[in-house]
């Protein structure tokens, strides 16, 4: 695969006729108001000559990011309800009512609704990896947090930032898909997301 140099076009030097100069040598047809995939499509975004620009990544790659992705989200749905079956458990462990132990999925739910608010914003400035990473080391510490023998309170506290550490799934993990795929693979993936 040939390595793709892009140069500046000559309008920029105040040349305005750029038919046919400095094209970048790649397996990309370029233009500089579009590149086109092998199979005719206009690409869109327009990949740039940068190796670590997403659009450029190997499609095992992307597909394994996309896995990863769609699992954390899967934990944003699982995380919220997996109490559910132990409710009598909960009761009887903690010393709470029906009605206190209800609460244990409104939590989590909370952290889900507060996260993205929170996230979004600092994965814009910081990067979507370490904005997944972070939450889902709260998550795990939360987690495990919640399996230890404790209060009321205390186990609530550690739902709340299991929801607030999966919660980057839901916006993080689409801004994630919507950087590495073109306009033509979106609909798909975001299908399976």
């Amino acid at each position: 695969m040939a390595e793709m140099v892009e140069k500046k076009p000559d309008f920029i030097n105040g040349d305005n006729n750029i038919l046919g100069k400095n094209k970048p040598e790649t397996d990309v047809e370029v233009s500089y108001d579009s590149r086109v995939a092998r199979n005719g499509v206009k690409l869109h975004p327009q990949p740039t000559a940068d190796p670590r620009d997403p659009l450029n990544w190997p499609t095992a790659k992307k597909n394994t990011i996309l896995g990863i992705v769609m699992f954390k989200y899967f934990m944003f749905t699982y995380i919220t309800t997996t109490t559910v079956p132990s409710f009598t458990q909960l009761q009887s462990e903690l010393g709470i009512s029906y009605s206190q132990v209800s609460w244990t999925v409104a939590v989590p739910a909370l952290g889900l609704a507060i996260g993205p608010l929170l996230w979004s914003s600092l994965a814009h400035i910081y990067g979507c990896r370490i904005i997944f990473i972070v939450g889902t080391v709260m998550s795990l510490a939360a987690t495990i947090g919640a399996g230890q023998p404790g209060n009321y309170g205390r186990y609530m506290a550690a739902r709340f930032f299991q929801g607030l550490g999966v919660s980057p799934a839901a916006t993080v993990g689409m801004a994630i898909i919507l950087d590495m795929f073109f306009d033509y693979q979106r609909g798909q993936k975001l299908g399976l997301w």
